[in-house]
């Protein structure tokens, strides 16, 4: 038996759902008419449908708001966080947001040659003034 639509005085169906008049997942004529109805959205406002697709990803990967990673980016002056880089271009796929693998905190907005560089050291601070050391012996 189905629980009732009343689960401990929260209303737990979906107005979607109701309008459907059923709980169960969509049929497969409903998901793929959503498809086409978000592949129109994509065509015929891409660059809003990418702002929402970025402002979710960040949400999602790091826990704060995509307005945070503005601010961020305002505060570094719109530069690379890398001391030795301080690009102000972004490259293709914009600025990315550096954390800490372990403790998840933000460090600060890296280009994405920065990026790939400190994620092929494993953020390894050995490996990278190692690397420093080896580049100015061989000047």
């Amino acid at each position: 038996m189905p629980p009732p639509n009343d689960w401990y005085g929260i209303d737990i169906m979906s107005e979607s759902a109701k309008r459907r008049g059923r709980r169960g997942p969509r049929s497969e004529k409903q998901k793929e008419a959503a498809k086409v109805r978000f592949q129109n959205r994509k065509l015929a406002y891409p660059e809003k449908v990418k702002s929402a697709q970025q402002k979710y990803h960040h949400k999602y990967e790091h826990g704060e708001l995509y307005e945070e990673k503005l601010k961020r980016i305002e505060l570094q002056g719109g530069r690379c966080a890398n001391p030795g880089c301080r690009t102000t271009d972004p490259g293709a796929k914009g600025w990315h947001t550096d954390h800490d693998h372990v403790s998840g905190k933000i460090r600060g907005e890296l280009c994405g040659a920065c990026n790939i560089a400190l994620g092929l050291l494993k953020d390894d601070e050995f490996k990278a003034e190692g690397l420093a050391s080896y580049l100015r012996q061989h000047k």
